[in-house]
C-alpha cells in the first residue's frame, strides 16, 4: 500500500471512529441537544481536530444517514434473493424495510432527518454525496425488481420502472412506516402494501 492509499485508509478509519462517537452522543442526547464539543469529547479529540473531518453537526448526521442507507440495502438485498416473481420480491423488500425500522429505530430516525440536515452540508460534501449514491443504489435495486416483474408477467407492462421505483421508495421511506402498527395481520401497513401490489400486478 502506497503513502496516498495509507493516508486515505487512515482518514477513513478516523472518520468512522468519529461517526461511532457521534452516534453514541446523538442517539442518547438527541441531535438538537448535542454539540460538536460533546462529539469531540466522546471521540477523545480536540474540537479543532474534529473539524478537520466534519464541517458541522449536519455533516455528522448525514454521515450516519449514509450508514442507515447501507444497512437498508443489506435488508433489501437479502429479501430480494428469494426465487419468486418480481412482484413478490417487491412485497418482501417492503416488509424488509419495516423490519429494518423495527430492529434499528435510531438509524430509521436518522434516515428521516435527511432533508433537515442535507442542506447544511454543501454540495461538495463527501458524506452527502455518499448518501445520495446509496439512495441511487436503492432506486436501482427497485428498478431491477420492477423490470423482473414485467419480464416474468407479474407486473403490468404499462408500469414505468423508474417512476415505479421512485414511488415505491417514497412509500417505504415515508408514508408506510409512519402508520400505527399492531399485531393483527390486517394492519394498516399490510393493507397499504396490498393496495400498492394490486396497483402493479397484471
Amino acid at each position: 500500500m502506497g503513502t496516498i492509499e495509507r493516508k486515505a485508509r487512515e482518514r477513513e478509519n478516523r472518520e468512522n471512529m468519529i461517526l461511532d462517537a457521534a452516534e453514541q452522543v446523538f442517539f442518547s442526547q438527541g441531535f438538537d441537544h448535542s454539540t460538536m464539543d460533546d462529539v469531540a469529547k466522546n471521540a477523545e479529540l480536540s474540537k479543532g481536530s474534529l473539524y478537520n473531518y466534519f464541517k458541522n453537526k449536519n455533516e455528522l448526521c448525514i454521515g450516519i444517514v449514509g450508514r442507515s442507507l447501507r444497512l437498508v440495502i443489506q435488508y433489501m438485498k437479502k429479501a430480494s434473493i428469494e426465487k419468486a416473481s418480481g412482484l413478490n420480491k417487491i412485497s418482501e423488500v417492503a416488509k424488509a424495510f419495516l423490519l429494518f425500522k423495527e430492529e434499528n429505530p435510531e438509524y430509521y430516525c436518522a434516515l428521516q432527518s435527511y432533508k433537515q440536515h442535507s442542506g447544511g452540508c454543501g454540495i461538495d460534501s463527501k458524506f452527502l454525496n455518499s448518501s445520495m449514491a446509496e439512495n441511487r443504489h436503492i432506486n436501482e435495486l427497485l428498478v431491477k425488481l420492477v423490470k423482473e416483474g414485467i419480464s416474468d408477467g407479474s407486473i403490468r407492462e404499462a408500469v414505468i420502472p423508474i417512476k415505479a421505483a421512485d414511488a415505491l421508495w417514497g412509500e417505504f421511506n415515508g408514508i408506510l412506516p409512519g402508520f400505527d402498527l399492531n399485531n393483527n395481520k390486517t394492519s394498516t401497513y399490510d393493507y397499504a402494501l396490498e393496495l400498492i401490489i394490486n396497483g402493479l400486478k397484471t
